[in-house]
């Protein structure tokens, strides 16, 4: 059956668009004009197949490279499809990272004209985006400016760096943010901004359109197998599968993609990895090693096998086969010297086999590459302490802020069992929630706040509110769960009791969350001794002491009050000198003048610990008198 003249004109306009001279081109155009206005079908039909015959001529003069090497044309289709489509999928962010991937980082020897011409088509596509993006600027939700410059490349940290060795795991991971909408730009675009974005997005489906020309061509004229070579339809598929939350879903999805295209070695990293998360070690490793064993023909450094090694080294570290391990993460660094996560997997395998310092080097390396990461900071501060002998709580509350929550993992670290006893660390370690008494208009108001110096995940919670109202103690229980409670931030049971203005109440809150092993308890008071503000159980137990102690010299009611001065001291975690010296003041009324020295000279020592203290020698010279006293009775 003959072709019809718009089949004709469609393959006419394929051809076109490879041709960069624009002076042939227009006479094309034409000549490809002339023809259409032919009268006939006949006419039109005869006069577009020999524009077409000379185009095909010419192409294969300026295709003939591709006899160098299909097998890299193979891949320079699917890099170019993946990266077109993560462009596509980042909406108008990322152009500045893809442009300087295609530029700084591949190498085009051995490809065929028409393939470096793609390539440098995408090139021009980014600046194009870049160019007209540089002076847009938009208004953000608060109604202050910035520049659209951060549309193209600030996408996630460390994203700059990965690509720089062809590692493109972070910018898919970086479009799949975007996609389940968690790190969209968070502007109010402007609909010039809009219409920008739209454009761009315009080119890259016109792009898209160029490449599988391409690709047909090499599937008719060189026997290419299409299964070698990806569709945007199915890397959109890929992107929207990792977005999936249903781990036997994404599996099931992945694992379908991947033996749909089984030569694309990035989707099944992605499933390699999903098998390691889900504790499927061998099937990790048997996809992990078919990555291994693909043959690469593009000339472009290889970010995925450097990805596969280090996967490789953490599911030989978990099967105890630690010289595999060290020699996949060698080889990933070898690939990749820019990769801090297989530095801090490294640094990990070197805590394990006893070796800090190697681990400490490693980790400034991963500090210096990514420094915002909770993880990498964890493992620093772990390194730090053994090779110092010393509990480096800065770095650890760094790492809480950076991100780290695994409180269970430090207790879990036998090396560093010695330093969870200490008092300050007990501190540091310590879930600290406060309820605090929020007075409304008709209804009270609890508020629930994170004092602690990390985040509480999954934290379920009951609360007691027993308050005084007409000289009855009232009783309110309250429960419920969050799906986290941030260091520093608070909720609030909204008009849930009513008490008097001038009265007082009492909160006992018990929880749990993942990073407590079993049920915490934590007591506040509202009004305690006539302030009139909320105290943690230990400050009310303290100030219930030292109001006790005065003129009392009963050994029962000394004893009692010893009970509750001890918790204090606990709950405070040794780390509140008052506290402290009014426990040393209970033994000293008991007679007990060698603890009353102890605990004396800790509190001294925890009140000239604190370097933020002004007028220090002032503050503290009670403490010191008070012990020479103490010290004066054992003589």
């Amino acid at each position: 059956m003959a072709e019809s003249s718009i089949s004709l004109l469609n393959q006419i306009g394929q051809r076109l668009d490879r041709i960069d001279n624009e002076l042939v081109k227009k006479l094309l155009e034409e000549r490809i004009q002339k023809a259409w206005t032919k009268p006939s079908e006949e006419a039109k039909v005869a006069a577009l197949q020999a524009i077409l015959s000379e185009l095909s001529k010419e192409k294969k003069t300026l295709d003939n490279n591709l006899d160098a090497d299909v097998g890299a044309e193979v891949e320079l289709c699917n890099y170019l499809i993946q990266q077109a489509c993560i462009l596509e999928a980042l909406d108008g962010a990322g152009v500045k990272i893809v442009r300087d991937d295609l530029t700084g980082n591949l190498n085009d020897h051995g490809l065929s004209v028409n393939g470096k011409r793609l390539l440098r088509r995408l090139v021009q596509l980014c600046q194009e985006a870049e160019k007209s993006y540089k002076n847009v600027s938009y208004v953000e939700v608060d109604g202050s400016d910035a520049q659209a410059e951060l549309l193209t490349e600030n996408i996630s940290t460390g994203v700059g760096i990965s690509l720089a060795m062809g590692d493109v795991t972070p910018l898919i991971a970086a479009a799949v943010k975007i996609g389940r909408g968690y790190n969209n730009i968070n502007k109010a675009k402007s609909r010039q901004l809009e219409l920008l974005i739209q454009a761009h997005k315009g080119r890259i489906n016109n792009f898209l359109f160029n490449v599988n020309s391409h690709k047909n061509d090499l599937i008719a004229e060189k026997n290419v197998n299409k299964k070698l070579i990806i569709t945007p339809d199915w890397y959109r598929e890929f992107l929207q599968v990792l977005t999936l939350e249903d781990t036997q879903e994404k599996l099931k999805k992945l694992t379908e993609l991947t033996e749909s295209h089984p030569a694309f070695v990035t989707s099944r990293l992605y499933l390699a990895q999903l098998y390691f998360d889900i504790g499927s070690l061998a099937k990790a490793k048997g996809n992990v090693q078919k990555i291994l064993s693909a043959p690469s023909h593009l000339l472009h450094k290889d970010g995925i096998s450097g990805q596969a090694h280090s996967l490789l080294g953490q599911i030989s570290e978990l099967e105890g086969r630690y010289d595999d391990a060290m020699e996949n993460y060698n080889a990933a660094l070898k690939i990749n010297s820019l990769n801090a996560f297989v530095y801090n997997w490294r640094a990990g395998l070197f805590l394990n086999l006893s070796q800090p310092e190697k681990a400490l080097a490693d980790l400034k390396k991963a500090r210096i590459i990514l420094p915002e990461n909770g993880d990498i900071s964890f493992n620093y501060f772990k390194a730090s302490v053994l090779t110092s002998m010393k509990p480096e709580l800065n770095l650890l509350k760094e790492a809480f802020k950076l991100g780290f929550n695994d409180v269970q993992k430090i207790f879990d670290w036998s090396t560093y069992e010695r330093y969870v006893n200490q008092w300050p660390v007990k501190k540091v370690l310590q879930p600290s929630l406060l309820v605090k008494y929020d007075p409304g208009i008709f209804k009270d108001d609890a508020v629930i706040v994170n004092y602690g110096d990390f985040d509480l995940t999954k934290l379920k919670y009951s609360l007691k509110v027993k308050y005084l109202k007409k000289e009855n103690w009232e009783v309110v229980t309250l429960a419920g769960e969050l799906p986290m409670l941030k260091a520093g931030e608070s909720f609030q049971l909204k008009d849930k009791f009513s008490m008097p203005k001038k009265s007082r109440c009492e909160f006992a809150l018990s929880f749990t969350c993942d990073q407590l092993s079993e049920s915490s308890l934590a007591k506040s008071y509202y009004n305690s001794f006539g302030n009139n503000e909320n105290h943690f159980e230990w400050r009310f137990l303290r100030d219930k002491t030292e109001m006790a102690l005065l003129g009392m010299n009963d050994k029962g009611k000394l004893l009692n009050s010893l009970i509750d001065i001890e918790r204090a001291v606990t709950l405070s975690c040794h780390a509140d000198p008052k506290s402290l010296a009014v426990l040393a003041a209970v033994h000293y009324k008991l007679k007990e003048f060698e603890k009353a020295v102890v605990f004396q000279k800790e509190a001294l020592a925890v009140l000239t610990g604190e370097a933020a203290k002004e007028d220090l020698s002032i503050i503290s010279q009670p403490y010191v008198e008070t012990l020479k006293k103490y010290e004066g009775k054992l003589k």
